[in-house]
């Protein structure tokens, strides 16, 4: 049994598509942002903090 050679564009593509994520799953960003529901909680006090020292 032969076997074709393989579509090199699909290889190509795959290995740009697996570089691309390993960029973005390791990119400062992301180690800044734990999660997003604890962030958006840090927010909400942040601004409620602020507005108590801006009515003070």
């Amino acid at each position: 049994m032969s076997v074709s050679p393989a579509c090199p564009a699909g290889r190509i593509v795959r290995r740009r598509a697996r570089y691309a994520a390993g960029r973005l799953r390791w990119h400062p960003y992301w180690g800044s942002v734990p999660s997003v529901p604890a962030a958006r909680s840090e927010l909400r006090q942040m601004v409620r903090a602020r507005g108590a020292v801006q009515a003070a």
